[in-house]
């Protein structure tokens, strides 16, 4: 092995080392600095320099540019030392005492290299516990809007409010809003057919929490009541399609509500859609009250749209539908009434039977 061109500088609180390897690059050169000596191996060059005192290992600063290497390294005392070379006679007690600065310098890398660890494991168990604490705001955000939703649906099916929707017309003549009106308009709002938008499979429906999040089913959903309520009804379509979207398409609220929207635009085919589409989700036999009120509202909603569009024979058999939950509302009697005639020569067969049915039910009602 070669020994390089070295030059050193002994200044009162630093040592400076320069050493030139000739046809090397020295960015490539191994080097090792302990407490008391220092190593420089790139092949064919070998040089290790014994220091008469001790040094800091912790505060090295070594650069390489072209085929020299500069290193500074900080004095444990300061004070000028005696001038290289310097020479140790004693060969065992030199090899010894390099030994143990070796294990200290790898002690102190190890101790450094743990620290480091766990200050990872610090950061990691940081981020997770904030994630963590998010995660539980969004849990608690979901369960009190699940429980706003039921009690909201509690309230809306007491008696009172079931008798004004007995007695609500079928028909709304309210003349279609422009895009983003502000005026006032009394709501009714669409509960959903569980606590929660849900994804389900079979009458007796496996409900599954929908995704967490400020972009969540329920969230985009209450975003499009918000929408609605103040009149925008393009961007309550908007939202409620996210819902829709956000739960693979199994939120019968948010059909219900988009086609409520979309009545209001005079969009009565899109409407009619999502009344069919939502109640392709709902599988007899009904279980409760709130799923049974959720079906008569789309298919009024269904009725009125094909009513709109003219079809009027297939809104006549949406009413008798109707008519099976809510068998004494003179309303959709009287309803279903009208749109016979309007059916015309389409109303034959056993529905000519219907109506007249309905017919006799009618003039008893007025005897009476």
């Amino acid at each position: 092995m070669l020994t390089p061109d070295f030059h050193i500088e002994d200044l009162d609180d630093t040592i400076v080392i320069k050493v030139k390897f000739i046809g090397v690059s020295a960015s490539k050169c191994d080097l090792v600095v302990t407490d008391s000596y220092a190593k420089f191996n790139i092949s064919p060059y070998f040089l290790i320099l014994n220091f008469p005192f001790r040094v800091s290992f912790s505060n090295v600063i070594a650069s390489a540019k072209g085929q020299e290497i500069k290193v500074h390294i900080k004095k444990e005392v300061s004070g000028k030392w005696p001038p290289p070379p310097w020479e140790f006679s004693d060969k065992d007690e030199l090899k010894k005492r390099q030994e143990e600065s070796l294990e200290r310098l790898i002690a102190f890398e190890k101790e450094k290299n743990e620290q480091i660890q766990k200050e990872k494991e610090q950061a990691i168990k940081e981020s997770m516990q904030k994630a963590w604490d998010i995660e539980k705001e969004q849990r608690q955000s979901i369960k009190d809007a699940m429980e706003s939703e039921k009690q909201y649906a509690k309230d809306l099916l007491t008696k009172d409010d079931a008798d004004d929707l007995k007695n609500k017309p079928l028909f709304d003549s309210t003349p279609v809003a422009s895009v983003r009106s502000k005026q006032v308009l009394k709501v009714t709002h669409t509960p959903t057919i569980k606590d929660i938008p849900a994804r389900y499979s079979g009458p007796q429906r496996n409900f599954i929490v929908p995704k967490v999040g400020d972009a969540s089913p329920l969230w985009m959903k209450q975003r499009g009541d918000s929408f609605f309520n103040d009149g925008s009804y393009s961007s309550a379509v908007n939202a409620y399609s996210e819902a829709i979207d956000g739960s693979d398409r199994q939120f019968v609220g948010a059909f219900s509500n988009r086609a409520a929207a979309r009545i209001k635009l005079g969009h009565y085919d899109l409407a009619l859609a999502d009344c069919n589409e939502a109640l392709s989700l709902i599988s007899d036999p009904i279980i409760n009250i709130e799923i049974a009120m959720m079906k008569i509202r789309l298919l009024s909603r269904k009725t009125y749209s094909l009513y709109k569009l003219k079809r009027y024979m297939e809104a006549f058999q949406s009413s008798a539908e109707i008519l099976k939950y809510m068998k004494d509302d003179e309303n959709i009697k009287n309803d279903m009434l009208q749109l016979a005639a309007l059916a015309g020569e389409e109303f034959k067969g056993d529905r000519k039977q219907e109506i007249e049915s309905i017919n006799e039910q009618a003039k008893l009602k007025t005897s009476e």
